[in-house]
């Protein structure tokens, strides 16, 4: 294990702490079986300690010589390529948001994460053509269905659609 791994793991400790610490200690007004505002600040904060947990517990394991040196090479983060993927990612987050409105959720959706999945995929076989729009699918409902069914928060309809 790495001593940023521990630095890491304390922080995201002490931050999640706080989290749920203010979460509990927040006076909100209640209302029937309604969660209040905190339910998503104590929700962060377990995550988040769930989290430094496991970066001080589980143990980095060392890699041999030869994929160290390997590594070191591909762990470039700025190269043209990244960089441009990471630009392209932001357009495509950019008019997920203005297509939001006019498509609606359930369309805007399906195409940023069909999209986003192409843009960050290494590898596109054949399984990736088929298994993608799958994923999209099933998260985009799933988004949904939570949103509008559970939690009744309206989504965005669409102009044409």
């Amino acid at each position: 294990m790495s001593i940023a791994d521990r630095y890491i793991g304390l922080v995201l400790l002490f931050i999640g702490g706080i989290a749920v610490y203010v979460a509990m200690t927040m006076e909100h007004p209640t209302f029937n079986n309604d969660p209040g505002p905190t339910l998503m600040l104590n929700v962060v904060g377990v995550l988040l300690i769930i989290c430094s947990f496991g970066l001080l517990l589980f143990p980095k394991t060392k890699k041999d010589d030869s994929e160290e040196e390997k590594d070191k090479s591909s762990d470039q983060v700025f190269t043209r390529k990244r960089t441009l993927t990471m630009f392209m990612l932001f357009l495509a987050f950019i008019a997920y948001v203005f297509l939001l409105d006019i498509l609606g959720f359930i369309v805007a959706t399906l195409l940023f994460l069909m999209i986003s999945a192409w843009l960050i995929s290494v590898e596109r076989t054949r399984t990736f053509y088929f298994v993608t729009p799958i994923y999209s699918v099933v998260t985009c409902f799933a988004i949904y269905y939570v949103f509008q069914d559970i939690l009744a928060v309206s989504l965005p309809s669409g102009v044409l659609f």
